[in-house]
């Protein structure tokens, strides 16, 4: 074996070790220990298998139930050690988001008392 050989096979080796204790601290839960998101030109970059497993849980819960509609969005409680209590929102580009229909009902809201205040001003 070539010295340059030995060395591309010393650097496959480091980097499938860094890559076990990567996974390793994924789970065991040790989150401190590992980087979830990094920034790349400016850029929130997502990536890595806990995305994936993220994603497949909130779209699962997207399709409700076998009797249920499907759900626009989707809202999720967690706790973290740190930061405390946090809501995770995934939504579908294909619907409204929560903001929006939340204007949408306050716009209905006042439209609504708007005719009340009428009707009792008539009275």
């Amino acid at each position: 074996m070539t010295p340059t050989e030995s060395q591309a096979l010393k650097d496959e080796v480091a980097e499938l070790k860094a890559e076990n204790e990567r996974l390793t601290a994924l789970l065991e839960a040790r989150y401190k220990d590992v980087r979830l998101v990094e920034f790349v030109n400016g850029q929130l970059v997502l990536e890595g298998s806990i995305i994936a497993h993220m994603a497949e849980y909130m779209a699962q819960m997207l399709e409700g139930y076998d009797d249920g509609p499907v759900a626009n969005y989707t809202e999720t409680r967690l706790t973290h050690p740190r930061m405390g209590e946090l809501i995770l929102t995934m939504q579908r580009l294909t619907g409204k988001s929560p903001h929006e229909l939340r204007r949408e009902a306050e716009a209905e809201r006042d439209l609504l008392q708007e005719r009340l205040n009428e009707v009792d001003d008539a009275c």
